[in-house]
């Protein structure tokens, strides 16, 4: 968090890829919006349209060259649970 901000980062968790990522190799974090759902108590995120509203993050390490179909990769919520859509 930013010093003298009051707002709390919310944690990375873990999500279900429901689509295949192009990943740049920067060396660099890459962040991509996404749209999580939950279905069977799992977490699921797939890259958001051009101008698709967005609830989460998608946060590849640098190091990661590929993020394929059912992979596992961390996202960060935007909003948190609530609102998830189902």
């Amino acid at each position: 968090a930013l010093q003298g901000s009051s707002q709390v980062m919310t944690p990375l968790v873990t999500a279900i890829l429901e689509n295949t990522l192009s990943v740049k190799n920067t060396g660099h974090l890459s962040l991509k919006g996404a749209v999580v759902r939950l279905t069977d108590k799992r977490l699921r995120v797939r890259p958001a349209g051009r101008m698709e509203p967005i609830n989460s993050i998608i946060h590849l390490q640098g190091e990661r060259r590929t993020a394929e179909y059912g992979d596992n990769v961390q996202v960060r919520l935007l909003g948190g649970l609530q609102g998830l859509a189902m």
